[in-house]
């Protein structure tokens, strides 16, 4: 009987590990439009297979200092968050920021709180990522 339920188990555990595969990680690369002295809100949206399983991440990276020439500095950036989705109280959003010479992130947001939507808002610095 314990042999048979240990199987059900590994069974079970494996189940759910290959949930998780299920958002497997993108790679992205953008840019910010706009004046350079400004911030400009960029939305970035949890899949919903995601938000059902865990908290997603996002990293926004600028490594190179020397991009455009414009020597503004680098960024090393990750956000692990959760969005709130109309009252689940578990919403968080907890950043991680490294920058030199420059101010890339503004702010953040979480812009589920009272919709069902399942966005984070990023204030980025216009003409530079």
């Amino acid at each position: 009987m314990k042999k048979k339920y240990f199987q059900y188990l590994v069974i079970i555990i494996l189940s759910l590990g290959s949930a998780n595969l299920i958002a497997q990680s993108t790679f992205t690369t953008f840019k910010v439009n706009g004046d350079g002295n400004k911030y400009y809100p960029v939305v970035f949206e949890e899949k919903p297979e995601v938000w059902a399983v865990e908290p997603s991440s996002i990293q926004i990276t600028r490594p190179n200092t020397h991009v455009d020439s414009t020597f503004w500095g680098s960024l090393e950036s990750k956000f692990t968050f959760h969005t709130t989705r109309y009252g689940n109280g578990s919403g968080f959003v907890s950043p991680v920021i490294y920058s030199s010479r420059g101010y890339f992130i503004a702010g953040w947001r979480d812009a589920s709180g009272a919709n069902t939507t399942i966005k984070l808002i990023i204030w980025l610095r216009g003409n530079d990522l």
